[in-house]
Parts: C-alpha cells; sequence; structure tokens
C-alpha cells in the first residue's frame, strides 16, 4: 500500500551515508533546509569533549531520541551500531559514492579550512594539524582504512534497509542535479 501525501510528511526520514569528505553532513544540512526537516548530525552525538567517543549506550539512547519525531535527515553511516535505528527505518538512502580522489580533496580543504579558522566542532572539539597530519588516529588514516573497503561494503548495508529508496550519487554534477530537483517540497523527492 502507498503512503499518501500527509502519511510521507509525517514519517520522512532521510539518511545520508558515504565515505569521509564525501560532503554527507553538507548535503544532509541542504535536504533538511529544504524539506523543513530536522537535521541530526551522528557524528555530533557520537563523540563527547577532548574526541573521547561516547559510550555505545548513551550513543543509541541520544540518536534514539534525536530521531523520535518520525520526520528527520540524519546523516553518517555508524552501521555497526545504529542499523537498527536509521538503516532500517530510513526512507530514503542517498549514498554519496563519489570518486576517491575527490572525496580525498574535500577532506583536505575542509580539515585545512577549519584547523585555520580554529573552528569548534561538537562539545569544543578541535582538528589540529598535529593530530590530522601526523597521529596514527588522524582522520586521513581513518580515510585511507575505509577508502579501501568501499563501495562493497555501502552495498551489504544497503541489503539490511530494503524498505529504502536508494539514491546513489557518484558525482558532484549529479549531487547538484538532485539537489536541484528537490523544490523545497517532500512531494517531489525524487
Amino acid at each position: 500500500m502507498a503512503m499518501t501525501t500527509n502519511e510521507q510528511r509525517a514519517s520522512l526520514r532521510v539518511l545520508v551515508v558515504g565515505n569521509t569528505g564525501s560532503g554527507k553532513t553538507t548535503l544532509a544540512r541542504e535536504i533538511a533546509n529544504r524539506l523543513g526537516l530536522p537535521h541530526v548530525e551522528l557524528d555530533e552525538l557520537f563523540w563527547g569533549p577532548s574526541w573521547i567517543a561516547n559510550p555505545e549506550e548513551h550513543f543509541r539512547e541520544s540518536v534514539r531520541a534525536a530521531l523520535s519525531g518520525g520526520r528527520w535527515v540524519a546523516c553518517g553511516n555508524y552501521h555497526k551500531k545504529l542499523q537498527d535505528l536509521t538503516w532500517r527505518h530510513a526512507d530514503v538512502i542517498v549514498w554519496l559514492d563519489l570518486p576517491r580522489n575527490v572525496s580525498l580533496l574535500q577532506l583536505i580543504q575542509r580539515t585545512l579550512r577549519r584547523i585555520a579558522r580554529r573552528q569548534a566542532l561538537w562539545h569544543g572539539n578541535r582538528e589540529t594539524f598535529r593530530n590530522v597530519f601526523f597521529s596514527r588516529e588522524s582522520l586521513l588514516v581513518w580515510w585511507w582504512k575505509v577508502q579501501r573497503m568501499e563501495p562493497g561494503r555501502t552495498l551489504e548495508r544497503l541489503s539490511t534497509a530494503p524498505q529504502a529508496k536508494v539514491i546513489r550519487l557518484t558525482s558532484k554534477r549529479e549531487v547538484a542535479g538532485w539537489l536541484e530537483s528537490l523544490d523545497y517540497s517532500v512531494d517531489t523527492l525524487p
């Protein structure tokens, strides 16, 4: 049975996933703005002060509370920790499957911008040149590890969300075109 427009408006849940540096947060924020939905950044709920990960149950409870309204645009993967809360409840999964060189360049540009501006992220956390470029736990090391496993890992994850419409975007042009197709109405969600 197809959902009516009112039912879609009441329960629209969009999950934006993709590689580190692919632009998940930027795209999710824009979708949320265009459709008038709350934006939930999963990294903000995962990381505590001093880049210490919140305990898993605390993280899950925070996510549960943030998604309790039934209408949301969430960004972040966290499949192992949250598949039952995000992936299995999403109506739409937008997969940013950009080329590696694009996500790496975006990651480096974003990180250098944050370092130069001393931009505070969640809970006062800041990226530093030393932590990003000379730490074993750096974001660049994480990117390198994760990139080798994509896109196969995401394809496997999508099998746990058969209810979701999947939108796979493979270039910045596709992202821009798809975003333009959203004319500020849930009725037109491609």
